[in-house]
């Protein structure tokens, strides 16, 4: 799974540093968004042995009323041009459930950031430093859910453990929960 970065940041209500094209290749996390194997529209990648590739991707953008208050927002995004399914391969439910889990991994990251950054702008309002410290945190993010990422496919056999597959659809399931208050 690939994860890019996309920072928006906003200084002042009008005042943007850095733009970020829009587009409309993006399935917005939610939990009742629920992956289909037609949301699977990129190329694979020639000679794959997987079955299907998660493309998520994770953003967020730094508001100011001018007045003081600060607010940051993260977003967490499936990208079907980006994620792909290979329709030689079969394509099972199981194989479905574990993509989804990527999409919930990238969610569960953009979670902790957005915890990360609440508790950051509580601590520190006026910091002259705001927009370099949250950018690396947003990294440290980035890096993190690489890792988790690359431990879920390693533990599951990217789906063909079906002990450790449930083991961490149960994990994902509470990690979500837990994380429930900061849900984008």
């Amino acid at each position: 799974m690939r994860i890019t970065t996309t920072i928006s940041v906003v200084l002042m209500a009008l005042v943007t540093l850095s733009w970020v094209p829009q587009t409309t290749d993006k399935i917005k996390w939610t939990p009742e968004t629920q992956l289909t194997w037609d949301n699977f529209m990129g190329s694979s990648e020639e000679q794959t042995e997987y079955a299907a590739y998660t493309y998520a991707e994770l953003s967020y953008s730094v508001h100011s009323d001018g007045e003081g208050t600060v607010v940051a927002y993260v977003t967490c995004n499936f990208i079907p041009s980006k994620s792909w399914k290979d329709t030689k391969k079969n394509l099972t439910p199981a194989i479905l459930k574990h993509e989804q889990g990527h999409f919930d991994i990238a969610e569960i990251n953009a979670r902790r950031l957005r915890k990360l950054f609440k508790e950051y702008i509580r601590k520190n309002p006026k910091s002259k430093s705001l927009g370099k410290d949250m950018t690396t945190m947003f990294h440290a993010a980035i890096e993190k859910m690489n890792v988790d990422n690359n431990r879920y496919d390693s533990e599951t056999v990217h789906s063909i453990n079906e002990e450790k597959q449930q083991q961490w659809n149960t994990k994902i399931e509470a990690q979500l929960e837990e994380l429930k208050e900061f849900e984008g």
